[in-house]
């Protein structure tokens, strides 16, 4: 009789069935995704092994493995460079208008905000609006971990592709195309933290995905992470309250965010989701009150998490400032005026 493959002991854990499967531990977690990520499983257990991860729901203990298999794995430069934010960007936006994230994200790294922005490049299957959008601002994607960290050191901002910091967790994501649906792998890139930031913003889609990476972040240890719930971008709503989802040294709490913007029907429609509106309203050629209300109070967010306010009003208060005094020229050379 020939030999169980090692992976299977894996799949018989949380496949089994009622009553007798169960949860891994974070080390069997690790050890899991570790063989998956280098190759050392077959590709008919990564799927099932996946899959059946979906249906049972993974738990902190499970994600927080998976998350430092992905960690070990990633490619980085030596000596690391420090990171104020790590901003993962990994959804869809089918169903929202233009990506004024993108311009948050642009706005605090031109303060002096140290911004490593991470998702999916452009042609990647499933990639959202974030890589093509920045492409369009003149800032490429970093072909290495290198490039992303001299890019920091030049303008405090660096979008690195998924499949440059950690090829295998690509990988994974790509199986959406023969699942048909995400995995625990989607889940785990949006807390990879590539480059060991001092502070992580993310936001979630479905609203149980909140307290599992508050949950997931502080056993990893991180020394702060935001979540907000939207469409599963870190993007502020400007006329809805927010609720920030915080962990920082191992406590977990929420901060309330106020409304931006009355709740009326013109001010809640999606704003210019034409591609050129992004560069318009960073020159001031264009105005629109919800799209600068959604980059400010977006930026308020990440300003509050790195470190440069000590109150969501205090951040509020900043963003807009930094946005009042933006240098209006390209965003590219704007955000190496800082």
């Amino acid at each position: 009789m020939p030999d169980e493959h090692p992976f299977a002991a894996y799949i018989k854990a949380i496949g089994t069935g009622p009553g007798r499967s169960r949860s891994l531990t974070e080390e069997e977690a690790f050890t899991a995704a570790r063989m998956m990520l280098s190759g050392r499983a077959e590709p008919a257990q990564i799927g099932a092994f996946l899959m059946l991860l979906r249906y049972k729901r993974e738990t902190p203990e499970e994600l927080a493995g998976f998350v430092r298999a992905a960690r070990d794995l990633v490619a980085r430069p030596q000596p690391t460079p420090d990171v104020d934010l790590d901003w993962p960007s990994y959804a869809l936006g089918r169903t929202r208008g233009a990506p004024w994230y993108v311009l948050a994200a642009l706005l605090v790294a031109q303060s002096g905000v140290r911004v490593l922005m991470h998702g999916l490049a452009v042609g990647e299957p499933y990639a959202g609006p974030t890589a093509a959008t920045l492409g369009r601002l003149g800032i490429a994607p970093s072909r290495s971990s290198e490039e992303a960290a001299r890019a920091l050191d030049s303008d405090n901002f660096a979008f690195l592709p998924l499949g440059v910091a950690c090829a295998g967790l690509q990988r994974l994501l790509n199986l959406r195309l023969q699942l048909g649906l995400r995995s625990t792998a989607n889940t785990a890139a949006r807390l990879l933290n590539p480059f060991g930031a001092k502070a992580i913003l993310g936001g979630v889609f479905h609203p149980q995905y909140r307290e599992l990476h508050q949950e997931t972040a502080a056993r990893l240890g991180e020394r702060r992470l935001g979540v907000i719930k939207g469409g599963g971008e870190s993007e502020r709503d400007p006329a809805k309250p927010c609720e920030l989802f915080v962990v920082e040294q191992g406590g977990t709490w929420t901060e309330e965010w106020p409304v931006l913007l009355q709740d009326n029907p013109h001010l809640r429609a999606a704003s210019a989701p034409r591609p050129e509106g992004i560069e318009e309203l960073w020159r001031g050629d264009w105005d629109d009150q919800r799209a600068v209300a959604s980059v400010t109070g977006t930026a308020a967010i990440a300003l509050r998490l790195a470190d440069r306010a000590a109150s969501p009003y205090e951040a509020d208060s900043l963003a807009r400032d930094l946005w009042a005094g933006r240098p209006r020229n390209a965003i590219k050379e704007a955000i190496r005026q800082h």
